[in-house]
């Protein structure tokens, strides 16, 4: 049998997976009482996959026994089970601009740490920043054109939107610096930055992020050999 608390949900997650901490930002900001079980995820326990047969985090078992997998959709499950707190707007509209956005994410920048690991001690890491640095402006386009004032997605709105893709831009900062790369202070990212500041500093995002001498440890394995 596997770890879990019968009377609140219980998640099953790892403080340095990004995908995990979209769904830990939404239960900070919805205020819910949970316990947390930390997987390590280069010894995972072999009673893992009884909570997920894909051995993934996060999980979320909740007191009724049913287990939640995939951390966007446990984190829509979350925004839809407490829409007081507006992390999923109202609006069909701005729900569809939400889900829009995170898809452009997933598509063009989800993985750019990693393309960055992977090649940042080879002479291709410019080339493979000046991609990426090119993928920025059109997040910085689509940021101006939701809410040119910002400082979020949606504005003054703090949502799924900003929940669901920030965690990779951290992980984004974490592998420049480690290269000796830069994506600060480049003209035509203004709305960017206002959205990365305003990010960090939302407490349930500052709360919970990992420190980057975690995340760096941690991130060592996507290193070439």
């Amino acid at each position: 049998m596997y770890p879990f608390n019968p009377n609140k949900p219980t998640l099953y997650t790892s403080k340095i997976c990004p995908f995990a901490h979209r769904v830990v930002t939404c239960l900070a900001e919805t205020g819910v009482d949970y316990e947390t079980s930390y997987i390590d995820l280069n010894n995972k326990p072999e009673w893992y996959p009884l909570v997920n047969p894909a051995s993934k985090v996060p999980a979320m078992r909740l007191p009724n026994g049913e287990i939640l997998v995939e951390s966007l959709i446990i984190a829509e499950y979350l925004c839809d089970l407490y829409p007081k707190f507006g992390l999923m707007p109202e609006s069909p509209l701005d729900r569809y601009k939400v889900r829009i956005f995170i898809d452009y994410f997933g598509s063009n920048l989800l993985s750019s740490p990693y393309v960055l690991l992977r090649n940042g001690d080879n002479e291709d890491k410019h080339a493979k920043l000046e991609e990426i640095v090119k993928n920025l402006h059109e997040l910085n386009r689509r940021l101006v054109e939701c809410s040119p004032e910002g400082p979020f997605f949606l504005g003054e709105r703090f949502t799924l939107a900003d929940i669901a893709t920030f965690p990779f831009i951290e992980r984004l900062y974490m592998a420049t610096k480690m290269f000796g790369l830069s994506i600060d202070n480049i003209p035509g990212l203004e709305r960017f930055y206002q959205w990365t500041d305003a990010v960090r500093n939302r407490p349930s995002y500052k709360s919970t992020v990992a420190s980057y001498d975690e995340l760096v440890t941690a991130y060592q394995k996507y290193l070439p050999k």
